[in-house]
């Protein structure tokens, strides 16, 4: 599966060069010729690969790196250097950044690095879309199937439950099999499991798990 590359370099005969090798491939290619140009052109949750260069006027490579680990920007960034960038290059993949290349770069190289980013890219595609499911069957929900899902998590059983909501312990089995089957889960366990890997729940020191 291929997705967007950004190419964020200030000079024109790399950002084309880069292009229309980039094209070549049939790549699907925006080149950018300042970090401001590409924050403005991509949003946080946008999919796609960043080729980013280290040393540019006004904003650099690494406070464009800054500013979207503040802003939660999920691109995976390819810094692109000259040999006396090395060390900072390297700084940069600690901080997160997918690799470094260093220009002049051959093009297996390059493709290389792409096809690592893709493979990201590929990972966080079903994650966002695991979490919009999840967001989805939630918003199914009821008020009171919240509650009881929630009590659920907890690991409270049936007639604790009925007993907390003051309604019978038969209610709260219908309340339990409606949520079972709206967030498509067969039992607590995939229940939890689906809420704990989005932040949905945490389990609390009181909690009969």
């Amino acid at each position: 599966m291929s997705f967007p590359i950004h190419i964020v370099d200030d000079e024109h005969d790399i950002r084309e060069a880069v292009s229309l090798l980039l094209e070549s491939m049939q790549y699907q290619v925006y080149a950018h010729a300042s970090g401001n140009d590409f924050l403005n052109h991509c949003q946080p949750t946008d999919l796609g690969l960043v080729l980013l260069d280290i040393r540019m006027p006004e904003v650099s490579g690494l406070r464009v790196q800054d500013i979207m680990i503040q802003q939660g920007y999920i691109q995976p960034i390819i810094f692109m250097s000259g040999h006396a960038d090395i060390p900072v290059a390297v700084e940069t993949v600690k901080k997160g950044a997918l690799d470094f290349l260093e220009k002049p770069f051959k093009d297996l190289d390059l493709f290389a690095c792409i096809e690592r980013g893709f493979e990201k890219i590929s990972s966080q595609a079903r994650e966002l879309g695991d979490r919009a499911a999840l967001e989805h069957n939630l918003a199914k929900l009821t008020a009171r199937e919240q509650e009881v899902m929630m009590a659920i998590a907890e690991g409270l059983p049936n007639k604790l439950i009925a007993r907390k909501f003051d309604i019978s312990p038969r209610t709260i089995e219908i309340h339990r099999a409606r949520v079972f089957q709206k967030m498509e889960v067969e039992n607590a366990q995939q229940l939890i499991r689906a809420l704990m890997r989005f932040d949905k729940f945490t389990p609390s020191s009181q909690s009969h798990l």
